[in-house]
C-alpha cells in the first residue's frame, strides 16, 4: 500500500476568508481615498475664494478712500475670468467704525452659495 504525501496548501475555506478580509480592507481604503479627494477639492476652492477676496481688497486699497465706493458691486457666477464657479460681492460702509473711515467687505461664494469666504479691510482718509 502506497500512501500519498500530504503537501502544505490552502484550503478553499482559508482562501475565501482571505478574500473577504482583502475585500473589507479594499473598501476601507476606497472610502478613505474618496474622503481625501473631497477634502482636497474643498481646500482648492477655499484657497481660490480667499485669493479672489484678497485680490479685490487690494484693488480697493489701490483706489483709496475717495474712490473706494466705485468697487461696490456683485460679480455673478461666470463673470470672473478663470473662476466661473465663484461669485464675488463687494460692499463699502462709510464712517464705520468712525468718521472718515470706510469698511470694505468682500464675500466670495461657490457651490451655489452654500460655501463662502468673507474678508474685510478698513480704508481711511
Amino acid at each position: 500500500m502506497h500512501f500519498l504525501k500530504t503537501e502544505a496548501a490552502f484550503t478553499l475555506i482559508e482562501v475565501m476568508i482571505g478574500m473577504v478580509i482583502l475585500t473589507i480592507v479594499s473598501l476601507g481604503l476606497m472610502s478613505l481615498t474618496v474622503s481625501i479627494i473631497r477634502g482636497h477639492t474643498f481646500s482648492q476652492r477655499l484657497t481660490a475664494a480667499t485669493t479672489l477676496a484678497q485680490d479685490q481688497l487690494e484693488q480697493v486699497k489701490r483706489l483709496g478712500y475717495t474712490n473706494a465706493t466705485t468697487a461696490v458691486g456683485m460679480e455673478d457666477y461666470g463673470s470672473i475670468v478663470d473662476f466661473p464657479g465663484f461669485k464675488r460681492v463687494t460692499t463699502v460702509e462709510s464712517d464705520t467704525p468712525t468718521t472718515n473711515v470706510r469698511t470694505v467687505t468682500v464675500t466670495v461664494s461657490w457651490s451655489a452659495d452654500t460655501q463662502a469666504v468673507a474678508s474685510k479691510t478698513i480704508v481711511a482718509q
